[in-house]
């Protein structure tokens, strides 16, 4: 008889302690993701980056965005080529005008997006045949923007930005 008290006062104590467990989840309007080698990041706007590093068998993973159940995920041929692509933005901060410019890729095609803190699209402009575009930010209040480039191929490369 008391070892089946026992068994029960131990089940009593440890059934309410897994109650506790939490996933991990994230909604989010923006974010990103971007993977070299054995190397991945991805990001939403607002929380902290995370992180992937593979070296043979030791996988480490850090943040708490990614989940616990392992996917297969198809990456962008794009991606690759983000070492090769420079862009630039400046002046930051800006006041009036921001300049994007690209090198090592053509101009040509590429999209501009601007983006507010929650992730809500507020610009967007199309580079021609010149390297450098100017967009015209006078109308929108100060604060932390995220610009992203996107190339015809699909590489994708995102800078913040902030406006006085």
């Amino acid at each position: 008889m008391k070892r089946k008290l026992f068994i029960a006062a131990i089940l009593m104590v440890s059934v309410p302690a897994l109650a506790q467990v939490k996933q991990s989840e994230v909604v989010s309007a923006g974010g990103g993701y971007f993977e070299k080698d054995n190397v991945s990041v991805s990001y939403t706007i607002g929380e902290p980056v995370t992180g992937t590093v593979a070296a043979g068998d030791l996988i480490v993973v850090h943040g708490f965005q990614q989940g616990y159940i392992a996917t297969s995920t198809e990456v962008n041929p794009g991606i690759a080529q983000l070492e090769a692509v420079d862009v630039k933005v400046y002046p930051n901060p800006v006041n009036t005008i921001m300049y994007v410019e690209l090198s090592n890729i053509e101009a040509a095609g590429c999209v501009v997006k601007c983006f507010d803190m929650a992730g809500q699209l507020i610009k967007e402009s199309e580079f021609g045949d010149d390297n450098r575009l100017s967009v015209d930010m006078s109308g929108l209040p100060q604060g932390a923007y995220f610009v992203r480039v996107v190339s015809e191929d699909g590489a994708v490369v995102n800078k913040k930005i902030m406006k006085y």
